[in-house]
């Protein structure tokens, strides 16, 4: 990583400096907080390899293989350090995600303007954790209920608006 002057931050294993101000973002204490607040995780490509996508998760089993049990945690992150955090949404981790994109190149649709148009026409969202993603969109995270069934979509409510649930992952903070 570079400070806001360009110079190379060697103190950090994944990190931002600003203002000469290192920033340590440790992947595995991000990822052990999290299991110890009772959301499985699992670590995910930070680059593409082969036919793997950046953000596909490193294991055979892929989300099904996310855990809380803080020692195989210890041991994935000592194998890929810099590994991006995965979390299984739907009933393992009590969580869906609304997933609002940023257009990533000129002509694509913004999914903050569908957002908007949404809640223009059926109001305000409930208030609920959210992160802001690198690419400029949002998460937004509700309590999954399994009285309610719908499937993972991409851009199906929406243009630019992803739901992900039931056999969906997350990449969440501090991952990039």
């Amino acid at each position: 990583t570079a400070n806001a002057e360009g110079e190379k931050n060697q103190k950090t294993n994944v990190g931002c400096s600003v203002k000469g101000l290192a920033v340590d973002v440790n992947p595995l204490r991000f990822a052990l907080a999290y299991a110890d607040a009772g959301f499985p995780v699992l670590p995910c490509r930070e680059k593409p390899y082969r036919e793997k996508n950046v953000k596909s998760p490193y294991l055979k089993n892929g989300l099904y293989d996310a855990t809380t049990d803080r020692e195989q945690i210890k041991k994935w992150w000592a194998k890929w350090p810099h590994a991006l955090i995965g979390v299984p949404m739907g009933a393992a981790s009590g969580l869906f995600l609304l997933d609002i994109d940023r257009p990533k190149k000129q002509g694509d649709i913004d999914g903050l303007d569908s957002l908007q148009a949404l809640l223009d026409k059926h109001g305000p969202l409930p208030t609920t954790a959210t992160e802001t993603t690198p690419s400029g969109g949002t998460h937004y995270f509700f309590k999954y209920d399994p009285k309610y069934q719908f499937s993972n979509s991409a851009k199906k409510i929406a243009p630019g608006i992803d739901i992900k649930t039931e056999r969906g992952m997350a990449i969440i903070a501090p991952s990039v």
